[in-house]
């Protein structure tokens, strides 16, 4: 019942209700609650879609509920595990929405410095990183910064088609499983006019 629930919610948050995507969000919080502590994974990831579906009226309450699961998910499933950083981007993603570029930066490379730990380079969270912090870098006046992460970004699109569809996803559906970004890969190519190559930054 609570994945169902759950399911709507992520329905209702693609085609853009909010107020019907955190009502199905809510009732299946209230479920697993009834079953599950606050170790338990689909629990975070409940107040994780929850976060997702109101950070477009509440971004305080939406970050207030982001930085819950961010300690919760390092407190039970250890520092360097995906969903850690999936939290991270999350957070950096949030601030970029409201114009906090620095600390949308800092949030971004925090998650960066888990490669090789709980994250690789193959893992669809760098990528998605990697956009928002070109967001950030460009947020803040620095284009010539921004653009090695956003050309990365570019390149990791054209070497997996998964990458590139992913990213697509990652434009319209609610975070923090299919988190968004402002541009898709191939946006990006278009605006900054960034070569598809495999070679170089």
């Amino acid at each position: 019942v609570a994945k169902t629930l759950r399911n709507l919610g992520n329905v209702f948050g693609i085609l853009g209700d909010w107020p019907k995507a955190e009502s199905f969000h809510r009732r299946s919080l209230a479920v697993l609650r009834k079953f599950y502590k606050e170790s338990h994974p689909d629990l975070m990831t409940g107040l994780s879609r929850l976060a997702a579906a109101i950070q477009w009226r509440d971004r305080r309450e939406a970050e207030r509920i982001f930085q819950k699961v961010l300690l919760l998910r390092r407190k039970y499933l250890g520092e360097n595990h995906p969903d850690v950083g999936w939290t991270l981007y999350d957070l950096s993603f949030l601030n970029a929405e409201r114009g906090d570029f620095i600390e949308s930066e800092s949030l971004a490379r925090e998650t960066l410095l888990m490669r090789g730990k709980g994250l690789t380079n193959e893992h669809p969270i760098t990528s998605s990183v990697l956009l928002i912090l070109g967001r950030a870098l460009l947020g803040q006046n620095k284009p010539a910064e921004a653009k090695p992460f956003l050309r990365r970004t570019t390149i990791a699109c054209s070497m997996s088609p998964l990458a590139s569809a992913r990213a697509f996803l990652q434009s319209i559906m609610p975070a923090p499983v299919f988190s968004r970004s402002s541009f898709t890969c191939f946006a990006l190519i278009s605006i900054f006019q960034i070569p598809f190559t495999k070679t170089g930054t």
